[in-house]
């Protein structure tokens, strides 16, 4: 007890002292000079503390107004992705519809030809475009020989069908043959397949006053497609008068590398040979 009375008495001692200054400061008017001086000293330093608050404060308002404008651009950023994707989605369905109004309106055009629709599912790999991979087979009814169309004109010929697709062999190809009639001047010839952007045609009648911008649709002899589906256009006439028939070069109507949906006809065949013959000597014992 005695220890702890003789360590804190210099401390109560020290207390009391100041307290004693203070009054007798105050007295005499003396503490206003001493609150003056210690003001004076302390002042540099208030006002470096005062910078330091202040900077520290601003800096982060700083920050602060930072992140909100980087949120508000991350913001901006996801609605234009967003939008971008929406724009995305409805060009793909304007697409879509565009292709099912081609597709009523050949249904419409042509009310007595029973079709599949088929979707292009793969192409040709080599640098020419002969041949095309649809999604419908014999289990949807297609048959190898059936005609490929589209709203715009002849597309080709199914060539293989396996049950759950089908190879189209396309009017492009160098062994395809197309009789075609010139719709104005009312003749004939024969299409040949080549790869390019024009067609050859043979074999029209020297008489005949095929020219540039004459339709050429299917003539339906030879029995392998049915009569009056477009073709294209006549782009230019070779003839010489020592010829015995004139040629042409025709712009197909049917964009090969853009399609995307076609059209199987499903109720024509093409007529084979031995059909022909029965048909002939059917005709014969009619006629005896």
């Amino acid at each position: 007890m005695r220890n702890l009375l003789s360590r804190r008495l210099p401390v109560a001692s020290a207390l009391l002292f100041v307290s004693v200054l203070v009054v007798i400061l105050g007295q005499r008017g003396s503490l206003d000079i001493v609150r003056n001086s210690l003001g004076t000293v302390m002042a540099p330093f208030q006002t470096w503390g005062a910078g330091i608050f202040y900077s520290l404060r601003g800096e982060d308002e700083d920050l602060t107004g930072n992140l909100e404008i980087d949120q508000k651009i991350a913001d901006l950023e996801a609605e234009v992705e967003r939008l971008r994707n929406e724009n995305a989605e409805l060009k793909e369905i304007q697409s879509k519809a565009r292709i099912l109004e081609e597709q009523l309106d050949y249904a419409i055009e042509y009310p007595d030809r029973e079709v599949i629709l088929a979707d292009v599912i793969g192409r040709d790999p080599s640098p020419f475009l002969n041949f095309l991979i649809v999604n419908k087979g014999t289990n949807d009814g297609v048959q190898v020989g059936m005609t490929v169309v589209t709203s715009s004109g002849l597309v080709g010929v199914v060539l293989e069908a396996p049950t759950t697709y089908s190879k189209v062999l396309l009017i492009t190809d160098p062994s395809m043959r197309v009789n075609v009639r010139l719709q104005d001047a009312r003749a004939d010839g024969l299409l040949i397949g080549q790869t390019g952007d024009v067609l050859r045609l043979q074999f029209i009648q020297q008489e005949s006053e095929a020219g540039s911008g004459e339709i050429v649709v299917t003539s339906g002899l030879g029995a392998n497609y049915p009569p009056g589906i477009p073709v294209g256009t006549v782009s230019s006439v070779r003839f010489r008068e020592s010829d015995v028939f004139r040629e042409a070069e025709v712009r197909p109507f049917t964009d090969f590398e853009r399609l995307e949906v076609v059209q199987i006809i499903a109720n024509f065949l093409p007529l084979d040979i031995k059909d022909i013959d029965q048909v002939n000597q059917l005709v014969d014992d009619l006629g005896s």
